[in-house]
């Protein structure tokens, strides 16, 4: 799903990026230049399969909200899982705009918030548009 950031900083080919719900660190991807400090479009990949280990608890921790922060090398994605398909495909939405695909092992149920902890290159961003 195509997602407007800003770009903050590029080092080896990965990028901290802000968007809607927080900042994030992600392997740039494709052919196109990711320019500094201003907004692109970019699409979202997570390379990595979600567990039930990767379920989190929102009751004690004061509400349901999507959020990303960059934790030292880590991207944390916090989203709630929209389906899941029978081969084990999941949609993890992000934000009101923004729902990724997401491999599972099955055990992930729509409903279920799911906390990421990923690093570059397992999470990559495709600039597709300045």
């Amino acid at each position: 799903m195509r997602v407007r950031v800003l770009v903050r900083e590029v080092s080896d080919d990965v990028a901290v990026v802000d968007t809607a719900i927080g900042s994030m660190r992600a392997q740039l991807r494709g052919d196109v230049d990711a320019p500094l400090g201003r907004p692109v479009d970019v699409e979202f990949t997570i390379d990595v399969i979600a567990t039930d280990g990767d379920v989190v608890d929102f009751a004690s921790a004061g509400g349901q909200a999507p959020s990303a922060r960059v934790c030292g090398s880590l991207s944390v994605l916090v989203g709630c899982v929209e389906g899941v398909d029978g081969d084990g495909v999941g949609y993890l939405r992000l934000a009101p705009d923004c729902l990724v695909l997401l491999e599972t092992d099955g055990s992930l149920t729509p409903g279920s918030w799911v906390e990421l902890r990923i690093a570059p290159p397992s999470i990559g961003v495709f600039v597709t548009g300045c």
